[in-house]
């Protein structure tokens, strides 16, 4: 049987899962702490009401739940990052009604100690009649907008760009959730994998180490006989950023993968280094003989 694994890279979807209750990624010297987007309080200031800039910071922390970030606008100490809005007119606001006005939105990311992490700014194009009754059906588009680009600033992404850090050498860190010998064969056979592609692999977690994480995830379908795996991938930078995440899906007899994962780890595993080779050339990421024995 020969198993075709899609690898996607994800947004705004369910992925690897370090920063969800049922994750058991650990915090290792520091260098897998997974950052805003395991706890963000979101909040917004501005020339809108309160009510409005309330609403705004709620439609805003669900559409970055949507994409799997932890994101409430209540304050708990479990929540390590902020995220704070500051909205501004452009225009004055005596505006005819059909008159188009200029909302700024500086979007700004501050660490657990209160040191801003990145920012990005938004405009928005708006009618004064649309900004003289801020409701839902003009927040919803501006959330909508403003999602993306609060993802990439989780990520490290923002108005300034940051360079990437050498690659000294990868690690395969884990795989959760992976059933039968699962979690021991795909490390082993991702490892050799990234080797193939001459990606230096180390053991141990450095400074200087990308960390890639695995999660295997497996639903019964309706009928009982088959049961559907998916395996996300995310790798992390040495600084703690995640870089991104690949995803793999397909089915499989029930039970098939109880006991010895075999061929299929394999098949999953080139599969996989495809994806993490993808992510690291996206941002820059680069190393000696990086085509080799492809």
């Amino acid at each position: 049987m020969v198993l075709l694994w899609a690898v996607v890279p994800t947004a705004c979807q369910p992925l690897s899962r370090p920063f969800q209750p049922e994750g058991k990624t650990a915090a290792v010297a520091g260098h897998l702490e997974p950052g805003p987007r395991a706890g963000l309080i979101v909040s917004n200031r501005g020339v809108l009401p309160d009510r409005s800039l309330h609403r705004l910071s709620e439609l805003l922390a669900a559409s970055l739940r949507d994409c799997n970030i932890a994101a409430t606008t209540s304050i708990e100490d479990r929540a390590r990052y902020q995220l704070q809005g500051n909205v501004e007119l452009e225009d004055g606001p005596f505006a005819a009604p059909e008159d188009a006005l200029t909302v700024v939105i500086q979007w700004k990311l501050l660490d657990p100690q209160g040191d801003v992490a990145g920012s990005v700014i938004q405009e928005e194009a708006v009618s004064a009649m649309a900004w003289r009754n801020f409701d839902d059906a003009i927040m919803m588009p501006i959330v909508g907008r403003a999602t993306p680009r609060i993802e990439r600033l989780l990520d490290g992404y923002g108005d300034t760009s940051i360079p990437p850090q050498p690659l000294e050498a990868v690690v395969v860190y884990r795989v959760d959730g992976a059933p039968g010998d699962g979690a021991t064969t795909l490390l082993e056979r991702m490892q050799r994998a990234l080797k193939m592609r001459q990606i230096p692999v180390a053991n141990s977690i450095t400074e200087d180490t990308y960390v890639v994480l695995g999660a295997v995830h497996i639903d019964d379908d309706p009928t009982g006989k088959q049961q559907v795996v998916q395996i996300d991938w995310t790798v992390i930078r040495p600084d703690g950023r995640r870089v991104g995440s690949i995803r793999q899906q397909n089915s499989v007899d029930a039970g098939r993968l109880d006991g010895a994962w075999g061929t299929i780890a394999t098949a999953v595993a080139y599969g996989g280094a495809d994806g993490i080779v993808s992510l690291l050339k996206a941002i820059g990421v680069d190393w000696p003989n990086a085509a080799a024995n492809r």
